[in-house]
């Protein structure tokens, strides 16, 4: 289709105002719009219709979540690294992402290419030759004496073929030939021809599973799948992102614990140092001091190597550069506090099923399995013997002319009727090996597709139920080390009073002062997984991430059994997706399991 001319500039009248000459020239656009619209539609153009699943520009974000666009996400945090940042440079730049994308788009031509067969085509050409006759002994007779007629023929013709998506072959066609004896006195003969020709196939090839339409529909189906397969990407990349950063916090945590007991210890070590000096301790203890810092400085050590792996491997999932991973900042989120939590001790069996209906996991492998059925049904279709039942109807045209009209001419001279042809054609194989073969194969792909559907659900099922237990362990594991912790540090209190009023050694407070740091580093574990047991959970239960026709009505979404999405645009547009980071940061029963029975 030929884009339509751009206007030239009007010129402005007098006295025309520059606002009266924009209205103007808009209204001559759309006069020449809507003509270029209706044209297309007598061809028989179709205009795209919207995807099922594409968001829209109205959709609206709810509250306490962040829309994230990958074209807007930041390349690094300016100071410290939050959850937001997390979230948005993992959705704007992690590879798995990216890659799966590039998939969907893939996808997408594959649509494009399936459709390939119902676009309408205009055919024409033009042929010129020469060719020379013998003539019969009456044809002589009549000629003059002649043994052969040289004749010039002039072909040219014009012709619109469409095949619809019932089957149908539609082959309107125009022709005119010219032959034109090179002899004198002989006038040329000019004929046209007008033919409407329609093609239905009565067995293969005919209804909803004939060959073209099953693949159109499952590549369509194939372009959904993918882009289930684009969110899961963007569920596990976040999850694992997600997971990487609470990492990171107890590293730093630990790091910061670790630095804390090297400054103990080397107060330890002055004052002991000082003590000795004075004659109120024995040399002896300087040994203990020393080796205690010594053993401070190189757990100091270990958790620094530590805090660079985890930072590499966060900055790896975040898909930045070396640079930027060695510039990310500490992080900015807190660990979930566990006093704050309250869940159920049984899995509500509610959730279980939001979350067969959630997870996009399952959601592409069933539009697998309906693609990988229409692939069979159209293979079926093609075991069928080819029997077509062929209608032309046209006119016929004569003008016996020399004029250069008469190239034109026929279509209006001298017509004598309609001409109607009706013919049945069929194509009988023997035996149709490779259509058997390849419904063998599309059925053994559509017994593993319902397989791996099984498999699928009973691996979420079980996920699930082991993620709620493991929030629930960790929950009593987080309590249990706080306790720890706070009675550990009571005891650190008491051993220094102790030892200021000589009822106990420095070996005493060093061991007491060990124990409290092991048990801040073991608080600090206990928080780390608690915060990736809650991440692990929002995974399984698929609700990490929400697509924006979430917030549809459910009638208005597509069920496993509905009529395929419509036709798809040329473009690809980047999905946008809502992340609730309040959820991500703690699971508050009272909103998003409601509690049947609280921890003790």
């Amino acid at each position: 289709m030929k884009h339509p001319p751009r206007l030239p500039p009007v010129p402005a009248e007098a006295g025309s105002s520059p606002r009266l000459d924009s209205v103007r020239q808009a209204l001559r656009l759309r006069v020449l719009r809507l003509m270029v619209v209706i044209a297309g539609l007598a061809f028989g153009w179709e205009a795209p219709a919207p995807v099922w699943g594409e968001p829209s520009a109205a959709a609206a974000t709810p509250d306490q979540s962040i829309p994230v666009d990958p074209e807007s996400a930041p390349e690094t945090p300016s100071s410290g690294l939050g959850l937001a940042e997390v979230v948005a440079m993992t959705l704007g730049h992690n590879p798995d992402i990216l890659l799966q994308a590039q998939e969907v788009a893939g996808k997408q031509g594959a649509v494009q290419q399936a459709a390939g067969p119902f676009s309408p085509q205009l055919r024409s050409g033009v042929v010129k030759s020469r060719s020379i006759r013998p003539l019969t002994m009456r044809d002589r007779f009549g000629m003059g004496g002649r043994t052969h007629l040289p004749t010039t023929t002039t072909n040219y013709q014009i012709g619109y073929e469409r095949l619809l998506r019932s089957g149908l072959v539609l082959r309107p066609r125009i022709e005119f030939t010219r032959n034109d004896p090179d002899l004198p006195g002989l006038i040329p003969e000019n004929r046209g021809e007008v033919k409407f020709e329609l093609i239905c196939p009565l067995a293969r090839g005919r209804g909803a599973n004939a060959a073209p339409r099953a693949n159109e529909d499952a590549a369509r189906l194939d372009l959904e799948a993918s882009r289930r397969t684009l969110e899961a990407a963007v569920q596990r990349s976040l999850f694992q992102a997600i997971d990487a950063y609470w990492s990171y916090v107890g590293s730093f945590r630990r790091l910061e614990i670790q630095r804390a007991a090297e400054d103990r210890a080397r107060r330890l070590v002055e004052e002991t140092e000082q003590l000795i000096k004075a004659d109120h301790s024995p040399a002896s203890e300087r040994s203990q001091v020393e080796a205690n810092l010594a053993a401070k400085q190189a757990d100091r050590i270990s958790s620094e190597n530590t805090l660079r792996q985890d930072r590499r491997s966060l900055g790896l999932l975040l898909g930045i550069d070396a640079a930027a991973i060695e510039g990310l900042g500490p992080p900015l989120d807190a660990f979930p506090e566990p006093a704050s939590l309250s869940l159920p001790v049984d899995l509500p069996p509610a959730l279980v099923q939001e979350t067969l209906d959630r997870r996009p996991e399952l959601a592409e492998l069933r539009l697998q399995a309906r693609s990988a059925a229409r692939l069979t049904a159209g293979s079926r279709s093609d075991e069928r013997p080819r029997i077509d039942a062929n209608l032309t109807v046209g006119y016929s045209g004569l003008d016996e002319s020399n004029r250069f009209a008469a190239y034109f001419t026929p279509l209006s001279q001298r017509l004598p009727g309609l001409n109607v042809t009706f013919q049945v054609t069929a194509d009988l194989p023997l035996k149709n090996d490779q259509a058997i073969g390849l419904r063998r194969q599309r059925e053994a792909q559509e017994h593993k597709l319902a397989i791996a559907l099984e498999r699928a659900e009973r691996d979420i099922r079980t996920g699930l139920t082991l993620a709620w237990r493991s929030v629930i362990d960790s929950l009593h594991q987080a309590r249990c080390s706080d306790i720890a912790v706070r009675t550990y540090q009571s005891a650190v209190e008491n051993e220094k009073a102790k030892l200021a009023n000589g009822m106990s050694t420095l070996i005493d407070l060093i061991n007491m002062e060990d124990r409290l740091t092991n048990a801040l580093l073991s608080d600090i574990q206990a928080r780390v997984n608690l915060a990736r047991a809650l991440n692990s959970l929002q995974y399984q239960a698929g609700r990490l991430v929400r697509r924006a026709e979430e917030g549809r009505p459910a009638a208005d979404r597509p069920a496993p059994g509905a009529p395929l999405p419509p036709p798809l645009p040329p473009e690809v547009g980047t999905a946008r997706y809502a992340v609730d980071l309040e959820a991500l940061r703690t699971v508050a029963s009272a909103t998003a399991f409601p509690p049947t029975e609280k921890l003790p």
